[in-house]
């Protein structure tokens, strides 16, 4: 049989069976020239080697023929089915091959796929994966996934998804993070997860906040959080960690989430997670972000001048009062002798000093104001903000990176500070073969500040106290009698420092800021390099490690010309500090499936070891003002220099089990070695278990449709904390051994035997139980519920001993404390389904601290008082009793043997501790927070408030403000209702120069401490992608943004979370910030 490959009937019969070859019969009839041409030139002899090879480029042209005409292209686009946004980056894939494309920035996408295709995967991060049918012109919208479920969070020494996780944990994304513009991350927490509470600290320019997790953690150790940077404990500086270099931050809040941490995860662990490469996407972004700050919270309420005159007259008429002179005279002599015998002659009028009051004590009517300097004014400014951020990110299958540069310059809102950072950090992973991978991550930060001399507390040089406290009749330079300017020799205003004036004579802080100089300067260097491998198919073993690298120099310069160091010509210190942690683990880790059985194991060791060195030197004689060396000081007035060293040694290990993707267990086991404890006692042994039980996934729940997920989670363990503070709050590193200060005498050294050791010291150790039940329904509500107890035992703090053993205490295991608190969290998606969408998230804690421990009958510590069934933050003060109607006496309640009478006698009332009572707690009943985000479109509105209900607060400010004549001092606007005259009733007493016994210590100056803080307002528009895409980039997105902008409380002035401990200070008040910025990605 011959085959002739042109001919046209040797097909017929093949046509007429299989009509559908007609294509390849076409393509076989107009390819005949080539292949003619091909066996030409072969021409093969034997006529059964050329029918064979006839035979094989035919069948091999057919294949090609027939695979051109299954082929047909298939095109669509992608959108969101929240907003019709089009959705770059999307993946469609041919069901069951490898055929695929990417969706481009406007959704769209076109492939080629074979004729028997029928359906296609689409699918994208964060959304629910589909499968259509394939027909024209594809619109595909997808939705959203639950993605608390499939969430992966970054958790002890690797990561664990939601579902599966039998620990209480919180993750924060940079989608939150990124809203509000905060130096540091911390600042940034507050009221974002359950169980996390966070005071603002200072407004000092750079600067954080102070964080603790579900209550107070110890007596006298530290309550602070483990922070763990790229799985590694970070001992550095906590603001120089840029936030937009942020992925994730992991809060692990309960024993099974963090016992694995041993020592030191007592307090939870805060896990901070920085940005990764992407191998399918390359991303070049610039960020830029102007703003400006003011002070958030409003100054306290303080009388203006006249009222001050006649309020200071009605003090010093008062106090000759009570020194026998006649009601009368005492009037006269007041007025006549006020301004220059108590106000150091300052007359802001155009009247004498002696004619401007009246015997009634009132300002002359015709009096003309010459002068009023606000020194709120003249010391407070708006603070200007810049934020810069460069970042690139991509790589390939083998290798990924993530690259960025940061710069940020911010003012203060006081006159001469601000803060200066740059930021530096490179995160690769290179995958070398299929067993072995490399990753480092390093960052580098510097930084630079100028601060104040003093930015809390009572000091003539802390410009808050003294703006707060100074009264208004005091101008900042001098003036002359018509209240002009006075001059020097170069026509510059003089300062006046005020060596006749009551308040803080001889200081000017206005002069202060701008001669004396408060420099800091910070380097921070960290690097982990981790090397992981791959063998036996279920093992990885990774070895990491790790280096904290800290250098800060520290500078005050005080001037020659005015202030504490005017008599020594001028003083300057410098102090060097280095700090160096290194950490060095092995880990190994098993996993396998078998069917439904899913099992965990892991291993490993640690080695940590902390080095703290300082230098500290001190000299005066200055010659030149503002020199930032101490070599042009004459005389060396101290110096000093101090080494603490730390180590702590640990093995641990992890196992975990799951069964059909709904029973879970898991336990962990830590043995820790501290050098903070003697050798007999420096091992400790901690460890957790955790189970839960997905609810939802059982087969009598398949008809709850509109259950989507419910499980219950039940953990209990133990963690400990070596973190020993000082009676300074400063880490304690020798607890166990005797301690030596240096004691010069005269020319000789000496020492004195400051502390004693002891050596039976040992771990404190926290119980932790959590149960908790996590759900999620009608694809709209989210939620979690945790109870939890946290018990702390062997608790350290300083126990009195004997006088004659010449100390005041011994730290001892003295204590315990229980800490129990509810917690809830709950994801409202009210709308959705529309291109507006809204949702609301919730969250809020309640807890009780209660000491069940005490060597001691009671401990008192300032305002509080520790007893047994109380807490460590219960007031305990003199009750105050109102204002006598008669004479104006402030009273209070004493207790007389078993009865409660009142007294206008404070030392008597105050003599017996019993006549102290319970008037209160700072800790809140209920905190948290709650945002609203609204969407359409590009169009984004964030809304975020904190809020604490509940708790006091003693506002020590207030109380300085109330005083009973401190001459000198501003007074608030409360002092405007004081008693004045018999049968007055008032809650105000009356003022009397001098009485040691008015606006002393009492509930009086307690404070419902309740606050609702509007934290965050963000607006923020994402250009669409067909403009963005025009001028060559991926996305554009502008926004406006407003930090701590309003926090309403009972008490104009009041600060409620400047500290946990209730107890207002004159520091560094937050700041209110509001910027624009730009975000652009190539």
């Amino acid at each position: 049989m011959r085959w002739r490959i042109c001919s046209c009937k040797a097909y017929d019969k093949t046509e007429r069976a299989s009509p559908g070859l007609t294509a390849r019969r076409k393509c076989i009839l107009n390819m005949d020239r080539h292949l003619y041409l091909l066996l030409t030139i072969f021409r093969p002899k034997p006529i059964f080697m050329r029918k064979r090879l006839y035979l094989l480029l035919a069948f091999l042209w057919m294949g090609v023929c027939m695979l051109s005409a299954q082929t047909k292209n298939v095109s669509g686009r992608i959108l969101s089915a929240e907003n019709d946004e089009p959705i770059a980056g999307a993946t469609v894939l041919v069901k069951g091959t490898s055929i695929g494309v990417v969706s481009d920035a406007h959704g769209h996408f076109t492939l080629k796929v074979p004729e028997s295709a029928t359906e296609l995967i689409v699918s994208f991060i964060g959304m629910e994966t589909q499968e259509v049918g394939i027909k024209a012109n594809l619109t595909i919208r997808l939705k959203p996934a639950n993605e608390k479920l499939d969430e992966v969070m970054v958790v002890a020494y690797g990561t664990a998804k939601k579902s599966s996780f039998t620990g209480a944990a919180e993750v924060i994304k940079n989608e939150q993070l990124e809203k509000m513009n905060v130096v540091s991350v911390t600042k940034a927490l507050e009221g974002t997860a359950p169980g996390l509470q966070v005071m603002g600290g200072t407004g000092q320019p750079g600067s954080g906040a102070t964080v603790r997790i579900r209550g107070i953690g110890s007596l006298s150790s530290s309550s602070a959080p483990l922070y763990v940077l790229n799985g590694v404990v970070f001992d550095g500086d906590i603001s120089s960690i840029n936030p937009d270099d942020i992925e994730s931050i992991s809060v692990l809040k309960d024993a099974a989430s963090a016992a694995l941490y041993g020592a030191r995860g007592a307090n939870g662990v805060i896990m901070i997670q920085t940005k990764k490469g992407n191998a399918e996407k390359s991303t070049l972004s610039v960020k830029a972000v102007w703003g400006f700050s003011s002070r958030a919270i409003p100054e306290y309420s303080r009388i203006g001048i006249k009222d001050y005159y006649e309020t200071s007259w009605e003090a010093y008429r008062n106090a000759l009062v009570g020194t026998g002179q006649s009601m009368e005279k005492a009037s006269e002599y007041a007025a006549a002798n006020l301004i220059n015998r108590q106000l150091g002659g300052y007359n802001n009028y155009n009247i004498p000093a002696d004619k401007l009051i009246g015997a009634d004590g009132k300002v002359d009517a015709s009096a003309r104001l010459l002068y009023h300097d606000n020194w709120g004014d003249a010391l407070f400014r708006t603070g200007l903000k810049q934020d810069y951020m460069l970042s690139m990110s991509g790589g390939s299958d083998k290798t990924t990176y993530y690259l960025s540069l940061g710069w940020l310059d911010e003012e203060g809102i006081m006159t001469r500070t601000d803060y200066q950072r740059f930021t530096a950090r490179a995160n690769i992973n290179s995958q070398f073969t299929d067993w072995f991978n490399l990753e480092g991550n390093m960052g580098y930060t510097n930084d630079k500040s100028n601060q104040m001399m003093q930015a809390k507390g009572t000091y003539a040089i802390n410009p808050f106290f003294y703006s707060r406290m100074i009264a208004p009749i005091f101008p900042i330079y001098k003036r002359d009698e018509q209240g002009n300017y006075i001059l020097d020799s170069e026509g510059n205003k003089v300062f006046d420092y005020g060596e006749k004036r009551p308040f803080n004579g001889r200081t000017n802080n206005l002069a202060t800021l701008i001669h004396d100089a408060v420099w800091n300067q910070t380097d921070n260097f960290n690097i982990n390099v981790t090397a992981g491998t791959k063998f036996l198919r279920n093992f990885t073993f990774k070895v990491s490690g790790s280096a904290d690298i800290l250098n800060r120099r520290y500078t005050k310069m005080y001037n020659n010309k005015f202030g504490d160091a005017a008599n020594v010509g001028g003083r300057g210190s410098v102090e060097a500090l280095r700090i160096e942690s290194l950490t060095f683990n092995q880990i190994l880790n098993f996993n396998k499936e078998l069917g439904l059985h899913n099992v965990s194991a892991m291993v490993g060791h640690e080695s940590y070891r902390y080095v703290e060195k300082s230098v500290f030197a001190q000299r005066t004689g200055f010659p030149l003002e503002m020199s930032n060396d101490l070599v042009f000081g004459a005389q060396l007035e101290d110096g000093s220099s101090q080494t603490d060293e730390h180590a702590i040694e640990g093995w641990f290990g992890q196992v975990g089990y799951d069964y059909a993707n709904r029973y879970y267990i898991s336990g962990s086991y830590r043995r820790d070695g501290s050098s903070r404890f003697y050798k007999d006692s420096r091992w400790g042994d901690f460890w957790s278990v955790g189970a839960s039980w997905r609810i939802s996934q059982e087969a009598f729940m398949k008809n709850a449709k509109w259950m989507d997920n419910l499980k219950l989670k039940v953990s209990y363990g133990v963690q400990g904390n070596d973190n020993i503070l000082d009676e300074n709050k400063d880490p304690y590193y020798y607890a166990w051994q005797n301690f030596f200060e240096p004691y010069p005498n005269h020319d000789f050294g000496g020492v004195i035997h400051s502390t004693t050791g002891n050596r039976d010291l040992h771990w404190e150790k926290n119980t932790n139980f959590n149960v908790g039940l996590e759900f999620s329904f009608l694809n709209r509500i989210r939620g979690e519920v945790d109870y939890f107890i946290r018990k702390g035992e062997d608790m350290l703090y300083a126990v009195p001993v004997p006088y004659s053993t010449g100390l005041p205490s011994i730290v001892q295991n003295a204590a315990s404390m229980d800490n129990k608190g509810i917690e809830l969290q709950l994801s409202f998606d009210i709308l959705k389904e529309r291109a507006f969408k809204w949702t609301l998230d919730l969250n809020l804690t309640h807890y009780k601290n209660k000491l069940t421990k005490l060597t001691q009958e009671e401990v008192w510590d300032g305002t509080k008082k520790w007893v047994e069934g109380g807490s460590i933050y219960d007031f305990w003060l003199m009750k105050w009793a109102g204002v006598d109607a008669e004479n104006g006496d402030e009273l209070w309640w004493y207790k007389n043997g078993d009865a409660w009478e009142k007294t206008n006698d404070y030392s008597l009332a105050s003599k017996d501790p019993k006549s102290k009572q319970y008037v209160g707690s700072a800790i809140p009943k209920v905190y948290g927070g709650f945002t609203n985000n609204f969407s359409w479109k590009g169009l984004n509105l964030s809304v975020f408030f904190s809020y604490s209900v509940g708790g006091k607060m003693y506002d020590s400010n207030y109380q300085l403000l109330m005083h009973a004549g401190s001459l000198g001092h501003a007074w608030h606007k409360d002092i405007l209702k004081r008693w004045r005259n018999p049968g007055d009733v008032t809650d105000v007493p009356r003022i009397e120069k001098g009485n040691r016994y008015i606006a002393k210590s009492s509930n009086r100056f307690l404070k419902d401490a309740s606050y609702l803080s509007l934290r965050n307002i963000n607006l923020s528009y994402t250009l669409p992608a067909e403009w963005s895409s025009r001028v060559g980039m991926s996305s554009v997105k502008v926004f406006v943004s407003g930090d701590n902008l309003v926090t309403f409380t009972k008490l104009k002035g009041m600060d409620p979370t400047q500290a946990f401990s209730g107890v207002s200070d004159n520091t560094y008040v937050p700041n209110r910030v509001v910027s624009v910025g730009l975000n652009i990605n190539f």
